[in-house]
């Protein structure tokens, strides 16, 4: 078999299973999650994803059920299935707004708790595409405030200094504990970047003494 008879019958092969694994319903890929080493299409996804442009609709569908389940804390992303990663890098950004706007939403009202580790993977999927400014004050206070003190999380902070610098004077008066929290730290880590940031803030509070 020659190589271009060879390659034109793994395209076709493909097509097939994409075809087929298009028709596999959410609820039956979300149900087998837990047996995403074995289960047929959860193995087969692994070498289909690198032969497509975009994520059928299932597939984009099943994403959004991790990331919501990320948010909750019932998807642990330590360790984070190397086929899940696959699939929610590959999400189709125009099409999860809403998914990650009420991911934001949960976390605003405390329905969703945000750790270091969660900021960490969500950081850029919220300030990309989370409408933050919308909800300033409740973001400050619940999203950015609980994570300041991990150094990881500052540090993802520090490298969109103006995006946080931005959120923080539009969040007002609800910035207020945030704003001591980072007057203390620079008493703590003399890190430049932190020290100039916090200096940009506009009315930062002094560090109260007992």
């Amino acid at each position: 078999m020659t190589t271009k008879i060879s390659n034109v019958l793994t395209d076709h092969i493909n097509k097939i299973a994409f075809e087929a694994l298009s028709e596999i319903s959410v609820d039956t890929l979300y149900a087998q999650r837990t047996a995403h080493t074995s289960y047929y299409w959860f193995v087969a996804i692994k070498h289909l994803l690198a032969k497509i442009k975009s994520l059928p609709d299932n597939l984009t569908e099943f994403g959004k059920k991790i990331l919501m389940d990320i948010a909750s804390g019932t998807q642990s992303l330590n360790p984070f299935p190397n086929c899940f990663k696959n699939i929610v890098e590959r999400l189709d950004k125009r099409k999860i707004k809403s998914t990650v706007t009420d991911i934001r939403n949960d976390f605003c009202i405390g329905k969703k708790t945000i750790n270091a580790i969660k900021f960490q993977f969500f950081e850029t999927w919220l300030r990309s595409h989370g409408n933050l400014k919308s909800q300033a004050g409740d973001v400050i206070d619940k999203i950015v405030k609980p994570v300041i003190s991990d150094g990881a999380c500052r540090s993802l902070i520090l490298q969109n200094k103006d995006f946080y610098m931005d959120l923080i004077n539009t969040a007002g008066d609800d910035a207020y504990e945030l704003k001591k929290s980072l007057r203390n730290l620079i008493q703590k880590d003399s890190d430049p970047q932190l020290v100039k940031f916090v200096n940009s803030i506009d009315s930062v509070p002094e560090v109260e003494t007992a």
